[in-house]
């Protein structure tokens, strides 16, 4: 890497921190992967670091914090240089004991857009895989399209961009294009749901009740849209490995469809009436005239129930409280290039989506 960096467009002015990582020695041998996360601010670069320490004691890693340029007018186009300026960032973490904490921060400021990806690219560990973590979606989505292509893998949160299932079909549409791998920590997050109606499916009277649906209906309480992110990804998820089709709009918010043979069903997203002794905050039902499940999310409890004509036929429940952010962004770090399941899930709630949305 050059220490000079006073002409050409996208260079990096690097005595400091060449310096700085020549005493890091020791945690960039130990990094297993380069993450660039673009922030605005010196608050949200600090923020990030401390963010992304739990994180960093199990993927140790390159952290590169571009700061998002300024907008493209004349005036600030003036203002703005052409040379990105890096220096290394001493992240507020807390403790000091934890000899675990690995990796190193490194924030960029003061170049143009044009320069962003050379500037990058020359302080990326060229021989690991590359992460790009986009925290505010869609704002500033050109920059994911700018940097993706140069990355293994975009991880985003569709529910923290938006709530509105109308939203997360505009955040798809922009990301499509990217070859690169892609995250919905949104789809993350229903790894447990998912686990629950694997299980659940796998007994007999789990077996009849796919056989025979006559109403699947997705819940949401506590001032939630029935209809976002989650719900699709996970009902596009369901449609994939079961078969389902789509046979028609019928209603608002409630599809008519089809099973892999041809039998008929309704799919719907409403909202639970809730009462204070019933905190409900999201629920599945799966409705036949053979057998009912409901999984249903209460505080930081989850339960499955089954039953069928003759009374329960099975019950699990369990303590999960919900998906911490870091958490799912840890466990993304551990997949590159594409995964099928969630494509494959995204492609299936796009198409549910598009026939909800039908005039």
């Amino acid at each position: 890497m050059t220490a000079n960096a006073t002409s050409d467009a996208g260079c990096i002015g690097l005595e400091a921190v060449e310096a700085a990582v020549r005493g890091m020695a020791g945690a960039a041998r130990l990094a297993t992967l380069n993450l660039i996360t673009v922030v605005t601010s010196d608050q949200e670069a600090q923020e990030v670091a401390r963010q992304l320490a739990p994180v960093l004691r199990y993927y140790p890693a390159r952290v590169l914090l571009p700061m998002l340029p300024p907008a493209s007018h004349s005036s600030a186009r003036a203002a703005v240089e052409r040379i990105w300026k890096a220096r290394v960032l001493a992240p507020e973490t807390a403790p000091a004991e934890d000899s675990r904490a690995g990796g190193e921060f490194i924030q960029l400021r003061g170049g143009d857009s044009a320069g962003m990806v050379p500037a990058l690219l020359e302080l990326l560990h060229g021989d690991l895989p590359t992460f790009l973590w986009w925290r505010r979606a869609p704002a500033g989505i050109e920059c994911v399209r700018t940097l993706g292509p140069h990355c293994q893998r975009v991880i985003y949160d569709s529910l923290e961009a938006s709530p509105e299932a109308g939203q997360w079909q505009k955040l798809r549409s922009q990301l499509l294009p990217l070859s690169t791998g892609r995250s919905d920590l949104a789809w993350t997050r229903l790894t447990r749901w998912r686990r629950l109606l694997a299980q659940a499916a796998g007994t007999p009277a789990g077996r009849r009740l796919w056989q025979n649906l006559d109403q699947v209906n997705f819940m949401a309480c506590a001032g939630q849209p029935a209809l976002n992110s989650p719900a699709l990804l996970l009902s596009g998820w369901l449609a994939e490995r079961l078969g389902w089709s789509i046979a028609g709009r019928a209603g608002a918010e409630e599809l008519a469809m089809k099973d892999a043979s041809g039998r008929g069903f309704r799919l719907a997203f409403t909202h639970a009436a809730c009462s204070d002794s019933h905190h409900i905050q999201h629920s599945i039902q799966f409705q036949s005239r053979e057998a009912r499940l409901e999984i249903a999310r209460s505080g930081t409890l989850i339960q499955a129930e089954l039953s069928d004509r003759t009374g329960p036929a099975g019950r699990q429940a369990g303590a999960y409280p919900r998906t911490d952010p870091m958490a799912a962004l840890g466990q993304e770090l551990r997949i590159l290039g594409q995964d099928v399941m969630f494509e494959a899930a995204q492609n299936q709630a796009g198409e549910l989506l598009a026939a909800l949305l039908k005039p």
